[in-house]
């Protein structure tokens, strides 16, 4: 389903930042924190500004690619900001 940008709403004010620590229970023994936890960090900020800026429900139709450049571990801030574009 494709939702139009509301009149008057702009993709600025539907940004979102959201920064989470990331703690034991998202982790390995190794403090690798697993990848599925930083997708689904992605996903929930995501969908918020989705739904800013639809203002209606949205889901997540699909991902193109995702590629881990370095790992994340337990104690490190994840810091994630998303936009529409």
């Amino acid at each position: 389903m494709v939702t139009l940008n509301p009149p008057g709403k702009t993709s600025s004010q539907s940004s979102t930042t959201v920064v989470r620590i990331m703690m034991p229970m998202d982790a390995n023994v190794a403090g690798n924190v697993f990848g599925g936890t930083i997708l689904r960090v992605i996903d929930e900020v995501g969908s918020i500004v989705a739904f800013k800026h639809a203002r209606s429900n949205v889901v997540t139709a699909s991902i193109d690619r995702m590629d881990f450049y370095s790992p994340v571990y337990i104690g490190d801030l994840l810091r994630l900001i998303a936009s529409i574009n």
